[in-house]
């Protein structure tokens, strides 16, 4: 005998149930497959700037990359004035071959900037090739360590906010000068969303470009971060994959970000 099942029963709604709760995964999938595929039709946007090649990216087992003993321990030492020393402007120069002693200590500690130094203002103007920010909050070991290899490697300085505001008598020009009246068109590096608001300054010149070293699994990056800079400086070839879609198809970009895709 054939049994039946009566519709108010809440047996009779267990499948309908289940395909419910399977129904957002489906529609992620079909998502993010048409996602890939708009994505792989469309011709490079025109904006896209993207630098460096395949061969660009650096073989770690390639003896050639070895770091000297003299360059470690000029690593060393920027990094741990770095983590000390949390509020002063630290230039490459600091420790750097042929400026350390045997047991490890700089023999030049005045190349350290502090806000109080009365050489101040000939100190800030020897201007680097580009410049890093980095707020007082960041100098944990983590990003200390990366902050004084790109210093040390782009031959350029840890800033911390105050050299940015700081107001100093110029007698060369008869009035006071900002770090902004110094250096109009140098790029600043900025460290994943730590920007403290210095790009939005009214002092910031339109001319003054903005470079991003993110880490792409950081949640706080949005798509409007990277529109909002000039160059990205990635690590990882994912990166360049991802930060290239998110410019080339920023309504994709914004869809992707809503599901986490890029987080």
């Amino acid at each position: 005998m054939t049994k039946w099942r009566s519709p108010h029963k809440p047996g009779h709604w267990r499948a309908p149930q289940v395909w419910l709760h399977r129904l957002p995964v489906l529609l992620r999938t079909v998502g993010i497959t048409m996602l890939l595929l708009q994505m792989l039709s469309l011709p490079l946007s025109p904006t896209l700037r993207r630098h460096g090649t395949d061969a660009d990216f650096v073989d770690a087992h390639n003896t050639e990359w070895e770091v000297s003993e003299e360059d470690l321990q000029n690593l060393s030492l920027l990094h741990e004035s770095c983590v000390t020393d949390t509020n002063a402007v630290l230039p490459w120069q600091y420790g750097a071959p042929g400026h350390h002693r045997p047991n490890g200590v700089a023999t030049n500690p005045h190349e350290v900037i502090h806000e109080n130094d009365p050489d101040l203002l000939q100190k800030l103007r020897q201007c680097p090739d580009v410049d890093i920010f980095l707020p007082i909050g960041l100098h944990g070991n983590g990003y200390c360590e990366d902050a004084v290899a790109y210093a040390k490697y782009l031959k350029s300085r840890l800033l911390p906010l105050w050299a940015l505001e700081v107001k100093l008598f110029d007698p060369e020009v008869g009035h006071e000068v900002d770090y902004y009246d110094l250096y109009p068109t140098t790029p600043m590096i900025f460290f994943q969303h730590y920007w403290d608001g210095v790009p939005s300054s009214p002092r910031w010149p339109d001319q003054k470009p903005v470079y991003l070293m993110p880490n792409i699994e950081m949640v706080e990056l949005t798509p409007e971060h990277y529109w909002r800079v000039d160059v990205v400086l990635c690590k990882i070839k994912v990166c360049c994959f991802l930060d290239g879609l998110k410019e080339a198809m920023p309504d994709a970009a914004k869809w992707a970000r809503d599901w986490d895709f890029f987080q």
